[in-house]
């Protein structure tokens, strides 16, 4: 991983395509046995705490970017 930032990014676009590629035929895959199961999501089935971005969560956001920035350039 020498070189800028720009080539970095460019040398793991082999690696990347393939991957979201991945991901998408398995979610499609996914969805298409769910539906032949007549899975239907709705309400009343679970339940969840809806939680809200605060002062922690967006400092701990702003230190993650600064190190993989760091990380990068480093």
């Amino acid at each position: 991983f020498e070189g800028g930032l720009l080539r970095r990014v460019k040398s793991m676009v082999p690696v990347l395509v393939p991957l979201f590629i991945s991901a998408f035929r398995k979610a499609d895959a996914l969805s298409l046995a769910m539906e032949a199961r007549c899975y239907r999501g709705g309400e009343g089935r679970t339940s969840f705490a809806e939680l809200r971005f605060g002062l922690k969560d967006g400092l701990v956001l702003a230190a993650s970017g600064l190190v993989a920035v760091g990380g990068l350039i480093w």
